[in-house]
């Protein structure tokens, strides 16, 4: 008869439908309802039927970076020191050299390939001096102050766990910054700004402290210098023969610490 076929078909799909349901009030997954996890095999043997599941969900790696460190300079400052110099020789003064500045960073970096970064940052360097210089016996207050601001592109490459945790770091950045230059002793003030490029190459170590939060710290070398300063619609002059234009040069080597957080 033809119904035969369709009668065992629909016996063995209730069967099926039996044991799925069973499971499932046993607390199998849904996913393995109906299977039998031992099977019997002619000759009597017994085969374990193994099953593995993967969790097809990954966890997003972090693509970007904030930071922020403060940072100490060791600029050259040749021009302006042998100004200085001549200050204290001409007019009896004690005025200090300059050599350092202090400075703080923030940057924002972006994650475009594996090890390799991206950022824009802004910085902030700061330098004075002053003294007692003396004009006919007079003293006479003398002060210098010499502040910078520049917004840089830079990019930056790592060597993760190169030490157990630590990582190897390598920057290069390019920037365009601003300085104020003020010079002040008693009635007397000159004062101007100027802008040029800048370069910084630098290494560092980082390593995490907390979950996506790091802890680094940065060495380098940063290329700037400040010629033509204009202030009142004239030259900024060194107040010495000849009066040479102000130069003031940030050239020189810093060093950082600071903290990021990667999301």
């Amino acid at each position: 008869m033809k119904t035969a076929p369709l009668a065992l078909l629909l016996v063995l799909a209730l069967c099926w439908g039996g044991n799925a349901r069973a499971a499932v009030e046993r607390g199998a997954p849904p996913a393995l309802a109906g299977l039998t996890p031992m099977v019997d095999l002619p000759e009597g043997r017994v085969q374990r039927l193994e099953f593995v599941a993967f969790d097809s969900r990954t966890a997003r790696e972090p693509s970007f970076r904030l930071q922020a460190h403060p940072t100490v300079g060791f600029p050259r400052m040749g021009e302006i020191n042998d100004y200085i110099d001549w200050i204290n020789r001409t007019a009896d003064g004690d005025v200090d050299d300059i050599d350092r500045y202090i400075g703080y960073s923030f940057g924002l970096e972006w994650q475009f390939a594996q090890n390799w970064h991206g950022g824009l940052a802004y910085h902030r360097m700061e330098a004075d001096t002053d003294g007692t210089t003396h004009y006919m016996g007079t003293p006479l207050d003398f002060d210098l102050e010499l502040t910078v601001d520049g917004v840089e592109l830079y990019g930056r490459r790592t060597w993760p766990d190169l030490i157990g945790p630590v990582d190897l770091e390598a920057l290069l950045g390019v920037g365009y910054y601003t300085s104020d230059y003020c010079e002040t002793e008693n009635g007397y003030r000159m004062s101007g700004d100027d802008g040029a490029f800048g370069f910084r190459a630098g290494v560092g170590l980082s390593a995490e402290v907390v979950r996506n939060v790091d802890v680094f710290a940065q060495a380098g070398y940063l290329w700037l210098t400040f010629d033509d300063y204009h202030g009142g619609g004239r030259d900024v002059r060194f107040v010495s023969p000849g009066q040479p234009k102000a130069e003031v040069d940030f050239s020189g080597f810093w060093v950082g610490m600071g903290l990021a957080w990667r999301f």
